[in-house]
């Protein structure tokens, strides 16, 4: 039988034949053109990586290495298009027998799976065919390694040109990447030459000193900034024009404020990336404000605010919302730039339109982020001012009519009839002018602006009627205190002395006025022979210590020192009135009884602090050697500081005060103290020791806010220079609670580390590497050593 085969194309082939066909095809090309005319391209490339390991290429000038770069790009590309041209495609048998000889097949193995036989089907001879088909298709077809047919010589080049890169890149060492990156670079400039200096300066609403780094050429930086914090950017080294582009594409200055995370680029002009800045921004929290005890009335009819603040980057502001009855709610600026921590403010409402009822207190804080926190609302009657001339009372009436909505007929008749008759405010021109204003304004200026405006300008008008000007006087402090307090981180020093000078002049003012108020009213204030002939600056002692110490921390730099003096001063000076007083000698002898317990508990609290540090030291005496002989020795103290406290508990209940819960709490912990003691367990005493010292000082701080109230009380509601609560001793000094703070004299070992400060402080303002603003820094910080 004769047997005769005829093809069926590629679609016999078998599946792994198929998919090899086309890649196998490709390499037979390569092999040939890299034989025959790319292998000298090849060795070019080699020896040009050879070059920019050994660093020759490096050596070179931009502009000459960026020539020999675009000639061999150039060579290259003519070499492959002259390969394409004149080398053919391979055969379909050149790619079967490349087939078979790469899966170690015999050779047509591979076609032979893709033909059958010229026999019809059933006859023996297709059986055999089969058969022989599927022993040829037991192995698959394989490509193989490319194996060109090199020439002597070429074979030869690329030899010593790879061993020639083995070596460059064992010289290059760390610096092969960088070697490598600029000699495939296709800028002239490689990006080792730039390098820059940034600033990180955070936000106002979080100040701290800027932080500086640098970056060099094809370098990332991350950064975590917060949300208004400022970046700048600074070139030290490299040629040409830059800027920023922010992960929005958006070209930006040097001096920048990101408002979205991401990737900040620094680019040329032409488009080329010199670094990166990895930017994340940290979202400041709400923060949290609440009322710290019950609002105090001062001598001046201001209610002092204790609050309780937290925040995670500081508070901007806080303010005071006032709300309840008919009348829309009104928001008072209390502070800015407050830090987060308890402290006391102040609020003269005597002028809301809620005097004298019940109203809504709302703490607001708000910091730089707008983030805007609420406290809990408290109701508070509001303070009245009492008004004695009979004018000034008369103008109070129509104000409060007019903010209850009475008609503006009406009010403007009532004003006029006061202001036609000036023998009734002794033809003060002031006051005369005030009246036709505010009627003026009823006439002529929209209802809804006029009606709050008028009643400021009515009570600005009997105020100076009540007072001769004290009360504005008292605002114009107020002012001069809060725009010292504003700039006190400003670091200007010019500025700071004339805003100082401004405070020291509204002060002398306005005591000035008060002792005059007093005298024309026949009443003579403590030490007022001292103080009749005082000029606008105040000469006293007590404010003269209290204004240098504020100068010296403005001069230092002592930012956070300076505000706290501040506000001692605001305290003292919102509780200093002169004047008569109506006092009632029983409350005030169980204002003085109330306050001779708050010593008492003072006193429990400095020897409870004591206490425990022995213990904590017999703790340690315990642990090397067993001794229980010392501890039942304090154990003893324990229960005698126990007994101090409950004595003073005692007579807090006899006084009709209500005893802090905090002092209950204190004296649990130190009857479990005395057991552990008792029991020989130091270290379990000492933990109950701390947790009654806390507890006492909680205990203390409220107790003498308690002795303060009943005091105020005991004196008609004012505190009076020399009596208990005042802040201010019978010769007009300055009490606990508003001096500059306990005087310690250092030791050796604290001098020898201020020194050493000093030393180090003196050395970085004096580094010309460090920017302005740094040594700027570092000189403030060097006037408070």
């Amino acid at each position: 039988m004769t047997m005769e085969a005829r093809r069926q194309g590629g679609d016999g082939l078998r599946p792994a034949a198929l998919r090899r066909l086309l890649p196998a095809a490709v390499v037979i090309w390569a092999e040939r053109a890299f034989a025959a005319e790319i292998g000298w391209t090849a060795a070019l490339w080699l020896g040009w990586t050879a070059l920019a390991l050994t660093g020759v290429l490096g050596a070179l000038p931009g502009g000459l290495r960026i020539a020999l770069f675009a000639a061999l790009i150039l060579t290259s590309a003519a070499a492959v298009l002259r390969a394409a041209i004149r080398i053919a495609l391979p055969r379909r048998q050149d790619v079967f027998a490349r087939l078979d000889r790469g899966g170690g097949l015999l050779l047509g193995s591979t076609s032979f799976t893709g033909a059958a036989p010229a026999a019809v089907e059933g006859d023996i001879g297709a059986a055999l065919w089969r058969r022989a088909q599927a022993d040829a298709a037991r192995r698959p077809p394989r490509i193989g390694l490319p194996r060109p047919q090199l020439s002597g010589d070429l074979r030869a080049a690329l030899v010593g040109l790879s061993a020639l890169t083995l070596l460059g890149l064992v010289l290059a060492g760390r610096e092969a990447p960088s070697r490598l990156e600029r000699a495939f670079s296709p800028w002239a400039v490689p990006l080792t030459a730039y390098s820059f200096r940034g600033e990180v300066a955070p936000p106002d609403y979080a100040p701290g000193p800027a932080r500086q780094f640098e970056l060099t050429g094809g370098g990332t930086r991350a950064i975590e900034l917060l949300s208004g914090g400022r970046i700048e950017i600074e070139r030290l080294a490299g040629p040409g024009d830059w800027h920023i582009l922010s992960p929005a594409g958006t070209r930006v200055d040097p001096a920048f404020v990101p408002r979205r995370g991401g990737v900040w680029r620094i680019v040329t002009d032409g488009g080329r990336t010199l670094a990166a800045l990895r930017i994340g921004l940290a979202s400041d929290g709400v923060p949290e404000v609440r009322f710290d005890g019950d609002p105090v009335r001062n001598a001046t009819g201001a209610l002092s605010l204790g609050y309780r603040l937290t925040d995670d980057h500081g508070t901007l502001s806080l303010a005071l919302e006032v709300s309840g009855g008919r009348a829309p709610a009104r928001t008072y600026s209390l502070a800015e730039a407050i830090q987060p921590g308890t402290g006391r403010v102040f609020a003269d409402l005597s002028a809301d339109p809620r005097a004298g009822e019940r109203a809504r207190l709302t703490l607001i804080a708000a910091d730089g982020a707008g983030n805007i926190g609420r406290s809990p609302p408290l109701l508070v009657e509001l303070p009245v001012k009492t008004f004695t001339d009979p004018v000034a009372r008369r103008i109070i009436a129509i104000r409060k009519r007019l903010m209850q909505g009475d008609a503006i007929s009406r009010v403007v008749r009532d004003l006029t009839e006061i202001a036609v008759r000036p023998e009734s405010f002794d033809e003060r021109t002031d006051i005369f002018v005030g009246l036709r204003s505010a009627a003026w304004r009823l006439l002529h200026s929209p209802e809804e602006t006029a009606r709050p405006q008028v009643a400021d300008i009515l009570w600005d008008v009997a105020s100076d009627l009540e007072d001769g000007g004290t009360s504005r006087a008292l605002e114009d402090l107020r002012a001069a205190m809060e725009r010292l307090m504003q700039q006190a981180d400003s670091g200007d020093d010019e500025l700071l002395a004339e805003l100082t000078r401004q405070l020291e002049n509204a002060m002398g003012e306005y005591l000035r006025r008060q002792i005059e108020a007093a005298m024309k009213a026949g009443e003579v204030p403590p030490a007022a022979a001292a103080m009749q002939n005082m000029a606008p600056s105040v000469d006293t002692s007590f404010l003269q210590a209290m204004m240098e110490d504020l100068k010296d921390r403005l001069a230092a730099g002592d930012t956070e020192g300076a505000q706290q003096a501040l506000q001692n001063l605001r305290g003292l000076m919102e509780s200093i009135q002169f004047g008569a007083s109506a006092p009632d000698p029983q409350a005030a002898m169980r204002a003085e009884a109330m306050r001779e317990a708050a010593d008492k508990l003072r006193q429990a609290e400095a020897q409870q602090g004591q206490l425990r540090d022995d213990t904590i030291a017999e703790a340690v005496r315990q642990a090397i050697r067993e001794d229980e002989a010392m501890l039942e020795a304090l154990g003893g103290q324990q229960e005698e500081i126990g007994e101090m406290v409950g004595a003073a508990a005692r007579e807090m209940e006899a006084l009709g005060a209500g005893v802090p819960g905090e002092l209950g709490e204190a004296r649990a912990a130190m009857r479990a103290a005395a057991r552990a003691l008792g029991d020989g367990d130091a270290a379990t005493a000492a933990q109950a020791q701390s947790e009654a010292l806390r507890k006492l000082g909680e205990a203390s701080d409220k107790l003498q806010q308690q002795a303060e109230q009943m005091a105020r009380q005991a004196a008609g509601g004012l505190p009076q220079p020399g009596q208990s609560g005042s802040g201010v001793d019978p010769l007009g000094r300055p009490g606990q609670g508003f001096g500059m703070g306990n005087v310690t004299i250092p030791d050796e070992q604290r001098m020898r580390r201020v020194q050493e400060i000093r030393r180090i402080l003196e050395e970085r303002a004096a580094d010309p590497s460090r920017s302005e603003a740094e040594r700027s820094y570092y000189l403030r910080l060097l006037k408070r050593f």
